[in-house]
């Protein structure tokens, strides 16, 4: 594999349009971009029976200072969606809560929110460097 390929995952439902929370969605349109251009595209649904077997190697990870119960069932929904995403960069969706982003940088991705609904014009504003970054969509 290539190592200059970069993979985002978008949240859609339907693989044409950037849709709803990340910790919602029940698919991610996967895109593989090199040197500027898709080289690959794969729509990954979401494991909704993900029992949560490895959340104890996750609470090691909690944020201090929140209810345990809201981080570790955090925890458990999106763990489930990230066993999904495993080799991507980028996480992009239309609305993430604050668990949301800590749980996509906690594994070395960069969260995204964005306004576009649009999915290929989302895809060609990342690959041109504009998409941008909406922190007021956190919710």
């Amino acid at each position: 594999m290539n190592k200059n390929i970069r993979r985002i995952a978008i949240a859609s439902n339907d693989g044409k349009s950037v849709v709803g929370q990340f910790g919602y969605t029940q698919f991610f349109k996967v895109i593989s971009i090199d040197d500027g251009k898709v080289v690959d595209e794969e729509l990954r649904e979401i494991d909704l029976n993900y029992d949560g077997s490895d959340i104890e190697e996750n609470k090691k990870n909690v944020v201090s200072g929140l209810s345990l119960n809201v981080v570790y069932g955090s925890n458990y929904k999106y763990q489930r969606h990230l066993n999904h995403l495993k080799d991507c960069d980028v996480v992009i969706s239309r609305k993430f809560c604050g668990n949301g982003i800590l749980s996509v940088e906690r594994t070395n991705k960069v969260p995204i929110l964005t306004r576009n609904n649009n999915f290929e014009k989302c895809v060609k504003e990342f690959i041109d460097g504009n998409l941008v970054h909406h922190t007021d969509r956190v919710g």
